[in-house]
């Protein structure tokens, strides 16, 4: 099982609004994934409010109007108010290492998750499915798991890609990158007809017309859907851009970058940990000689528009909200903020 209780952890589900009054039925349908400590997992709503208590084992982000938790030693799913919808049993949970996909190994048949875009629809599986992306649709389509490989799913609960790959990733811009052997990745569209070859060692989500792909000589580089390189430029690590930009680590580096799509810089400032751009907003760290870090989130052109210079863990955001955790001292007295985009405290769990 991933081992997810060696400390306090939070993230955003993808599902959440924002946050103020509890008339507005849609903030009250925000779920937050929060932990008060190991093995102490619940959920709050737009308002901050707890409303799925934090007695859950372990517990993943909403997918739709789901949630896979661990409770009293077996997964179920939830609906957002904390009900049982459907309990997988004893099964093995195992996260895949193919970008955020992370699946449901079972020994039993899954029999219930929910379509894209239809709270009252059930997505059924197709038979003989060892596992499926609890990250849920992307165009139309589920990756899911068979006994000879990944292949994808579409909502009706048919086979739309045969399962015959050693792992996919989800569809963006219509392509999606999927390995045939352990150092054979390229993009096939939605038919399952190969677009890019199966050239490279890796590859991530396109967007904006080109993807970031690891080259057989270990470096990372960007194609576009003609399968040319889109610019020069190599890097020890690139991910997929968001906004126009991109978070890369230079060839020979260890800090992280901001590209724009003509592979050119932003900015000269080095960041010790950079994530992709949400919202228009990329979470950011600074480790300084001293010892301490500089915690904060990054505009479009590189500006810091919210710092911390205290430690803290900062979640993406969503509907112009995100969730922080407050480090403190002592443990016990670590505490949560929701918090806007202006940086305005919409809820603290010190009020509480």
């Amino acid at each position: 099982m991933r081992n997810a209780f060696n400390s306090i952890l939070l993230a955003l589900a993808i599902t959440c609004g924002g946050c103020s009054e509890t008339t507005d039925p849609v903030k009250d349908q925000a779920r937050y994934r929060v932990a008060t400590g190991p093995g102490a997992w619940g959920f709050v709503d737009g308002t901050g409010k707890l409303v799925i208590p934090a007695t859950l084992q372990h517990a993943e982000e909403f997918v739709g109007t789901t949630a896979l938790v661990l409770m009293e030693d077996e997964f179920v799913l939830i609906d957002r108010s904390g009900q049982v919808i459907h309990n997988f049993g004893d099964l093995e949970f195992v996260a895949r290492v193919t970008e955020t996909l992370f699946t449901t190994s079972m020994n039993e048949e899954i029999t219930l998750l929910t379509a894209p875009n239809s709270p009252n629809h059930r997505f059924e599986p197709p038979p003989d499915i060892l596992a499926i992306s609890i990250r849920g649709f992307d165009e139309g389509v589920i990756p899911v798991e068979r006994a000879a490989g990944w292949g994808f799913a579409s909502a009706d609960g048919k086979i739309a890609i045969d399962c015959k790959y050693t792992w996919v990733n989800r569809f963006q811009d219509n392509l999606a990158a999927a390995a045939l052997g352990d150092a054979a990745t390229g993009y096939i569209d939605h038919t399952g007809q190969s677009v890019i070859p199966f050239d490279y060692l890796h590859g991530r989500e396109f967007s904006d017309g080109v993807a970031p792909v690891l080259c057989k000589d270990e470096l990372w580089r960007y194609i576009t859907k003609e399968n040319l390189f889109a610019f020069p430029g190599e890097f020890a690590d690139a991910r997929s851009f968001s906004n126009g930009l991109a978070v890369v680590v230079p060839k020979g580096s260890a800090v992280w970058r901001i590209l724009n799509i003509d592979g050119k810089f932003i900015n000269e400032t080095e960041y010790s940990y950079l994530a992709s751009y949400v919202e228009g907003l990329a979470r950011y760290r600074i480790d300084k000689s001293d010892g301490t870090r500089v915690h904060g989130y990054l505009d479009t052109t590189g500006n810091p528009v919210l710092v911390y210079n205290k430690e803290v863990r900062l979640g993406d955001f969503v509907n112009g909200v995100a969730l922080i955790l407050h480090k403190e001292r002592s443990r016990k007295s670590n505490y949560y903020e929701l918090i806007d985009q202006e940086g305005s405290v919409l809820w603290s769990s010190r009020d509480q």
